[in-house]
């Protein structure tokens, strides 16, 4: 798995901590987009302090502990109305075996109203 390996954690880290501080700086621009906005400062005070990541696994995924294991996520890479449970875990699997800092991205951009929906 290349979310295992030593330095895409270190990377997976160091962009969380930087993409919080973004946030964190342009708060009062940012928060406007977010579906629930009670939860926006919350959520990023929880990556900072490495209780949450800004993507992880979808919790719904009964076989997430086979992975390697990282913080709960704010967003998970699953695609918008997929309910297959079996679905859920291929996306999660395909997540942690092809990782790369630019999947994470990816994910933002898509989903990034939804930080603090906890999808």
């Amino acid at each position: 798995f290349n979310l295992a390996k030593r330095d895409n954690i270190i990377k997976k880290r160091i962009f969380d901590i930087v993409l919080a501080l973004v946030h964190l700086l342009c708060f009062w621009i940012l928060i406007w987009g977010q579906a629930q906005k009670s939860n926006y400062f919350k959520a990023l005070i929880q990556v900072l302090l490495r209780k949450r990541s800004f993507v992880g696994y979808d919790t719904r995924d009964a076989k997430v502990e086979e992975l390697p294991s990282i913080s709960k996520g704010l967003i998970h890479s699953t695609p918008k109305g997929v309910e297959d449970l079996s679905w859920v875990h291929r996306a999660n699997l395909i997540y942690a075996k092809d990782y790369n800092l630019w999947k994470d991205i990816e994910v933002i951009l898509k989903k990034w109203k939804y930080v603090t929906s906890n999808n």
